[in-house]
């Protein structure tokens, strides 16, 4: 087995968050410090949080949900593409990285140094061209290094969440791509088996090939 790279942002109360998400709250509901058997504490947050998948439920309530998404796509062969001080990720940016059909498209970009208690602008967003681009490789995933990859915020108003989901193409947000130099890595990036919801928190790690 290659080097491994842990590419999940950690999920705790201090995590970036779009506004009006609700933070991370842990509670040690038993707890051996107060003379319990044992530790059990309970989670609860949007599965939005930290690093995620977005899946096509998430902007089509008739797109596939979790548990629709077969586990071998979440094993795959992934181009970390560094963009470098770019403000936006462009198609011509992606045009020299050799895709084949349902390979991984992580984005490493300005955004990995960006302050994690809120979200600030500018971010570096993707290009409504570049995810079209992903689309005609037919790219598996496409990954970004922030909570965001649109352009703004405006309501009804999400062209690369339309097209990358509405192609099927799964959406890997907020990962941390500090550490990893552009190249051709493996990805393994399991969800938690949640039915019927259009999101997951994952685990997500490359492994040096």
């Amino acid at each position: 087995m290659g080097r491994l790279f842990d590419i999940s942002r950690p999920i705790q109360p201090e995590i970036l968050l779009h506004p009006g998400d609700p933070r991370p709250m842990l509670s040690r509901y038993k707890d051996m410090a107060r003379g319990d058997d044992y530790n059990l504490t309970q989670l609860s947050m949007s599965i939005h949080t930290a690093t995620h998948f977005d899946f096509p439920q998430h902007m089509d309530a008739h797109g596939a949900a979790c548990e629709a998404i077969p586990l071998e796509r979440f094993i795959t062969r992934a181009h970390v593409v560094d963009c470098g001080a770019a403000p936006e990720v462009t198609r011509e940016q992606l045009e020299s990285v050799k895709v084949e059909a349902g390979d991984a498209v992580l984005l490493k970009t300005l955004n990995g140094e960006a302050s994690q208690d809120r979200m600030r602008r500018p971010w570096v967003n993707i290009a409504p061209e570049a995810a079209q681009w992903c689309v005609e490789r037919k790219a598996g995933i496409v990954g970004a290094d922030y909570i965001e990859v649109e352009s703004g915020l405006e309501e009804g108003k999400y062209p690369v969440h339309h097209t990358l989901l509405g192609a099927g193409i799964l959406l890997l947000e907020n990962i941390d791509l500090r550490q990893v130099s552009a190249g051709v890595y493996r990805l393994y990036c399991f969800p938690l088996l949640i039915p019927g919801c259009e999101g997951s928190p994952c685990r997500a790690v490359l492994e040096e090939l």
